[in-house]
């Protein structure tokens, strides 16, 4: 066909669709049957497609539910990243790209290739733990939890940076729009004593039945919740909030963004300050802290970070031990919990000598002998120990000896080498959210909590989108000589 002959047959076309605009919009995405990416025939008209594509629409509605769920049911974050990755993949496809081809730049990843060998370590040691069964489901459900992030933060970036600015900002405006849900729920909670969470145990008692472990009963039915009920989503909520304001300030207007992401801040934080959390409470600070450094000197900061987690994994043991010997667990001015931590640490710290190079294999903590004391000061409360080591580090040596230790810190320093590679805010959103996370997981949490490493990458997820967000604006750099 000559291109004359092919310029005369076309024009009649376009002008009927650009006439007919507002009944053409059946002229979605088609896929020829020789594989060829699908072609928007309002695109090819010049026509802004103003039609949202089912897999985009359920992937932006997801991710708002998965922030949400931050505050209202953080046990749910892994199976909605799960879902997510799931759409992301089936748009990859749709979109008529080698699905191989966005796996292999998942496994050039040097993160995804640390975070393999630790996990595959972690796994190993399923062989000498305590409980082997149980350690492969923990394994599992991490790996899972962590490969699911890393699928959506290598190609989900890519996927909105091409949408038109509408589109975009349906992901974008996701984010913030969920975070201030989710802390609504969590003060909303904390003014009316548990009123909505214990309404729905007791309409919903066996969907609910792992909350109601948490719960009083009196009659059958749920009075109450345990002082610690909204400390998971309180910490769950702290960890985001970087990247939440992060995407605000992409999204919005500056004024707008500005008075968003002030309003995520101060909210997030005076839900941590109540709820009973000391972890929330020590992650605020730190968030803070790092966002303001970070925003003035984020190479320095990136240095840091790096050798402050150095230090803490390479001098954990004797670190382990300092608290008590500086005789925290008898300070009046600690929470009960924090005095109970000081105990835990230098108990975990010296069982990790026991197995010093391999550990006593995944999820064996649980099953050592417990030992039961008193915290002083407290009315002799006793506590007992074991469990978890309320610390990522120390876990770490004693389950996964200096082995799983170094491989910890190895992705630790590859995860905030990956965060060079994000521009803008974005940059400074992701240092503040290792700064909390890392709080959290030095001071919170058992080190084999899918709901937490899903709150991880969720966070991450909104930062690569973030990042994304800012690159498609045209936004420079941060100077990273600084």
């Amino acid at each position: 066909m000559s291109p004359r002959l092919a310029t005369t047959m076309w024009d009649p076309l376009r002008t009927a669709l650009i006439k007919g605009k507002h009944v053409v919009m059946f002229a979605g995405r088609l896929r020829p049957s020789s594989g060829r990416p699908r072609v928007s025939l309002l695109k090819m008209a010049g026509i802004q497609d103003r039609h949202w594509p089912v897999i985009e629409t359920l992937q932006s509605s997801l991710l708002g539910l998965g922030v949400a769920a931050l505050g209202v049911a953080p046990r749910a974050v892994p199976g909605v990243l799960v879902c997510i990755a799931a759409l992301t993949l089936a748009e990859e496809w749709y979109r008529g790209r080698p699905l191989a081809t966005g796996l292999a730049s998942l496994a050039k990843s040097r993160t995804v290739q640390v975070a393999m060998l630790f996990l595959g370590y972690a796994l190993l040691s399923t062989f000498w733990s305590t409980d082997r069964w149980l350690g492969v489901r923990s394994v599992l459900h991490v790996a899972i939890t962590f490969g699911a992030t890393a699928i959506l933060v290598t190609l989900l970036p890519h996927q909105i940076a091409t949408l038109p600015l509408p589109r975009r900002n349906r992901f974008l405006r996701a984010l913030p729009l969920g975070g201030l849900v989710a802390i609504a729920f969590i003060l909303i909670e904390q003014r009316t004593g548990n009123a909505v969470t214990i309404a729905l145990v007791n309409a919903l008692p066996r969907l609910l039945a792992e909350t109601a472990k948490e719960a009083i009963r009196q009659d059958g039915r749920v009075v109450e919740f345990l002082g610690l009920a909204l400390s998971r989503n309180a910490s769950a909520v702290i960890i985001a909030v970087p990247a939440l304001v992060a995407a605000a300030l992409c999204w919005l207007r500056p004024r707008a963004s500005y008075l968003i992401g002030g309003l995520i801040v101060i909210c997030a934080v005076i839900a941590a300050l109540r709820s009973n959390s000391g972890a929330a409470k020590v992650a605020s600070v730190a968030g803070v802290a790092v966002a303001l450094l970070a925003h003035w000197r984020p190479n320095s900061t990136i240095r840091a970070l790096q050798i402050a987690i150095g230090a803490g994994v390479l001098l954990a043991v004797p670190l382990g031990h300092l608290p008590r010997a500086l005789g925290l667990d008898h300070a009046d001015w600690l929470a009960p919990s924090a005095r109970e931590r000081v105990i835990i640490w230098d108990t975990t710290a010296s069982a990790a000598m026991r197995a010093p190079l391999l550990g006593i294999g995944v999820q064996s903590t649980r099953f050592m002998p417990s030992e039961t004391v008193v915290i002083p000061g407290v009315n002799g409360e006793r506590r007992t120990l074991g469990w978890h080591a309320h610390n990522f580090i120390l876990q770490a040596w004693l389950e996964l000896g200096a082995v799983g230790a170094l491989l910890l810190l190895a992705l630790a320093c590859t995860l905030m080498e990956a965060l060079r590679s994000f521009n803008c805010a974005a940059l400074v959103a992701g240092l503040a959210t290792f700064a909390a996370g890392s709080a959290i997981a030095l001071t919170g949490w058992g080190l084999w909590q899918p709901w937490l490493i899903g709150c991880f990458g969720l966070a991450a997820v909104a930062v690569a989108l973030a990042s994304a967000g800012f690159a498609a604006q045209g936004l420079g750099d941060i100077n990273l000589r600084r």
